[in-house]
């Protein structure tokens, strides 16, 4: 049986930028809110920018995780319970409640849905089991410890070719693998990363296996013009 809770004024789901000025709000209106955030600790996306932040207006920090300590010291003398490591499973929309993934059920007067976004996943062997073991989570967190090492990038927006330009200063050499010849990076990303003699880009093709041991070692891509796989 589902363990219900105190009703609150706003329950908030997400503890990103957005579900944390959400219960900044809901403080400042008087309204008693509970957020919940599946990670553990809110935060969001700004917990994965290594780079300065120097386009925020009114603040700049050294990197996300400082920015949301700012964010995150904002609410906690607000009205505001935060919880975290706070899986939703399921969310009724006319009766307000929110079932948790442990069993637990909370109720509020307003629901706020704030889950931001998530990087997508390509969905290829390897992907998961080489986290940390060679898939890279930043480009600008990794810098230093890319000497003497060939890197592969997968993508065609900014933080594809923001990436490999950062980690193409201490790589023996970055390739970026792009499903078309288009891209959707800032023009001066793209100027830049094809002058780069560290850089090859390859485009209509995907990528299709990451390989190793303790470690990635390998990867496969496949070509969309003729068929043939290619490993690296």
């Amino acid at each position: 049986m589902d363990k219900t809770e105190a009703i609150y004024d706003v329950v908030i789901i997400g503890g990103g930028p957005a579900g944390m000025a959400a219960a900044l709000w809901c403080a400042d209106l008087g309204l008693e809110s509970i957020l919940f955030e599946g990670s553990r600790e809110i935060g969001g996306q700004l917990l994965k920018i290594h780079n300065r932040i120097d386009n925020y207006i009114g603040l700049k920090t050294s990197n996300g995780r400082e920015m949301r300590d700012v964010f995150a010291g904002q609410i906690e003398t607000a009205r505001t319970v935060t919880r975290s490591s706070a899986l939703v499973k399921s969310i009724d929309l006319p009766g307000m409640s929110v079932l948790l993934a442990d069993g637990s059920a909370v109720t509020g007067r307003s629901l706020i849905i704030a889950t931001g976004v998530r990087r997508r996943k390509l969905g290829i062997p390897g992907e998961d089991e080489f986290v940390g073991r060679g898939v890279l989570d930043s480009g600008a967190a990794s810098r230093d410890r890319v000497h003497g090492k060939r890197i592969v990038v997968v993508g065609g927006g900014d933080a594809a070719f923001e990436n490999a330009l950062i980690l193409a200063e201490n790589a023996v050499s970055v390739t970026l693998l792009h499903r078309t010849l288009k891209f959707s990076a800032r023009e001066e990303f793209v100027a830049e990363a094809i002058q780069n003699a560290k850089i090859e880009i390859v485009g209509n093709v995907e990528l299709s296996k990451i390989d190793g041991d303790t470690a990635v070692e390998a990867v496969e891509y496949r070509s969309f013009d003729t068929g043939q796989t290619t490993t690296i």
